[in-house]
């Protein structure tokens, strides 16, 4: 037989006591549903501390090649030939970015020059596909007046006499 409890009726201990069932329920479900959250939102803050990192690192590493690109696009040819062969990382991007490699290529394009400045460091497939920028030179620019590069190889093996 189920028994209705008036809550007019009870004494202070029965009304404690029922109150202390209802209590207990409550803070189980509370768990429950504060476990359950934590389980799905805890990887997420996670993740996200991580792209976090690597876009604070991709950042870096954007400026530090511009600033290359920029330096290097303000010298003659011979300084810059000369300065592609020894690029080297500025010390703060060194002391932030592990496993960096910079590279700098500079080549003849139809209309003057294509220089190019290449950064991987260690994070997951940088080495693979780094940051790369490129700048164009014109060959009209008084820095490049001496062309000292070899001319664009032709794609056709060197046969342009056979061609007409």
């Amino acid at each position: 037989m189920l028994t209705v409890l008036n809550p007019i009726r009870l004494t202070a201990a029965e009304h404690r006591r029922a109150q202390r069932g209802v209590t207990s329920t409550e803070l189980l479900v509370a768990c429950v549903v504060l476990t359950s959250a934590m389980t799905f939102v805890m990887p997420l803050v996670v993740k996200q501390q991580r792209v976090m990192l690597q876009s604070a690192e991709y950042r870096l590493a954007l400026d530090e090649v511009e600033n290359q690109l920029e330096r290097l696009s303000l010298l003659s040819l011979k300084q810059l030939q000369r300065e592609i062969n020894e690029i080297e990382p500025s010390p703060f991007i060194r002391e932030r970015l592990h496993g960096i490699e910079l590279k700098g290529q500079l080549e003849p394009v139809d209309l003057g020059y294509r220089l190019s400045v290449r950064l991987a460091w260690d994070q997951a497939g940088r080495h693979e596909a780094p940051l790369t920028l490129h700048t164009w030179i014109a060959p009209t620019d008084e820095r490049l007046s001496g062309r000292t590069l070899p001319d664009k190889p032709s794609t056709d093996g060197g046969n342009e006499e056979q061609a007409e």
